[in-house]
């Protein structure tokens, strides 16, 4: 792709390729959270040529060392494992997946104040232990089951929409749920949920609808795990709440992805230019504040 001519965006003699609006614009659940919790966060992200690497905390590993280990427990299902099997299999593995992950990702973890190695370990086995027993025995007459299936569809002329889903079940050939699992500290933003506006079911059941002939699911629900105040719970809408007209999905995400490419075409606008999230607190972690005008110490 072709770039536009360097310019120095911010007027402290920093230049930036800025990549051109492509012909086809690709966005997903963490690009719009991206832009709408920070534009110029955003703009760093993906409209510049600017390299950096984000940050690993530990909380992030463990959450990737629990969804490679949901991944596993998907296959030995589908290929009929026993639950003891099954359980019996994932006990050394949490060490090993996040012993790795360390390795990998060295040069750009970053311990919190709270981690503790051995304390983690003893956590992830725990916790891959609860995930498996629950998932195994709560999807056990399942007709099929996928992990890690992937979601893309253009939905507009010049928009089309990405995503993962950690699981798919099918009870039946003509019936099935979505189940996205998040490992988080902060499980009571799910205990209630505006399901008609909760942004990642509507993309989900949207592009499902139309990956899996053109059916809805029947459900869509979040499989939460808070390693920290002991829970694990499936968070799920109802029936009625997925059986909307496609005018629904197509008008809210349109809502959410126009101001997306508005940004794209017209940051140098004053509109942009003089605008700020308001919370700088979050400007202390973010790997951009060195670059970015609107940057603040924690204190501040």
């Amino acid at each position: 792709m072709s770039k536009m001519p360097k310019i120095d965006m911010l007027n402290n003699n920093e230049l930036f390729e800025i990549y051109p609006l492509p012909d086809i614009y690709q966005l997903s659940k963490s690009k719009i959270d991206l832009f709408y919790d920070c534009c110029w966060k955003y703009f760093f992200r993906y409209l510049t040529n600017y390299p950096v690497t984000p940050t690993v905390w530990p909380a992030t590993l463990f959450g990737e060392t629990i969804h490679e280990i949901l991944e596993f427990v998907v296959a030995s299902m589908k290929s009929q494992q026993t639950q003891s099997f099954i359980i019996k299999s994932i006990k050394p593995m949490f060490k090993e997946i996040f012993d790795r992950k360390l390795v990998e990702k060295q040069d750009n973890f970053r311990k919190s104040r709270a981690y503790k190695y051995d304390a983690m370990l003893e956590d992830g086995e725990k916790y891959a232990k609860l995930l498996a027993t629950f998932v195994v025995g709560y999807f056990k007459d399942f007709h099929d089951i996928h992990s890690e299936v992937s979601f893309d569809l253009q939905i507009f002329p010049n928009i089309r929409f990405t995503g993962f889903a950690d699981l798919v079940v099918f009870d039946s050939e003509d019936s099935y749920s979505i189940i996205d699992f998040k490992t988080t500290k902060d499980s009571y933003k799910y205990y209630v949920i505006d399901w008609k506006r909760d942004l990642q079911s509507n993309i989900y059941l949207y592009l499902g609808k139309n990956m899996f002939n053109n059916m809805y699911a029947k459900k869509f629900g979040y499989l939460v795990m808070n390693y920290q105040d002991d829970q694990l719970f499936l968070k799920s809408n109802k029936i009625k709440e997925n059986q909307l007209e496609d005018v629904h999905y197509i008008t809210l995400l349109k809502n959410y992805a126009t101001p997306i490419l508005d940004f794209h075409i017209n940051f140098r606008e004053a509109k942009y230019k003089n605008s700020n999230c308001g919370n700088h607190n979050k400007c202390y972690w973010c790997a951009y504040k060195d670059l970015c005008k609107f940057k603040k110490t924690k204190e501040q």
